[in-house]
């Protein structure tokens, strides 16, 4: 099991290549949503800052679909392995992605 620590530096370092394979549920299945990822720096006009304080900025993606399911993420948790996570949207609805 990797610590969180490792985990979001495995995150951190794959996000310029994220590719994430949402899947909103409904009743019985679930249908595809496409989203893209875009890593966004902790300062947009000193892209190279990773320290404020004693915190250490890991990383940030900013997820965009032009599904209308995809939206509001809240409660997001990386799996064990960090290979995936899980969340909830704002309507309730459960997602599952995968991290490449």
């Amino acid at each position: 099991m990797l610590s969180s620590a490792a985990v979001m530096r495995k995150c951190s370092v794959t996000a310029a290549v994220l590719a994430v394979a949402v899947r909103v549920p409904a009743l019985a299945a679930a249908d595809p949503v496409a989203v893209r990822a875009t890593p966004v720096p902790l300062s947009p006009t000193d892209p190279g800052q990773r320290v404020v304080g004693r915190l250490e900025y890991r990383g940030g993606l900013h997820l965009v679909s032009d599904d209308p399911r995809f939206g509001g993420i809240s409660s997001l948790r990386v799996l064990s392995g960090g290979e995936r996570m899980v969340a909830v949207t704002d309507e309730g609805q459960w997602l599952s992605a995968r991290l490449v």
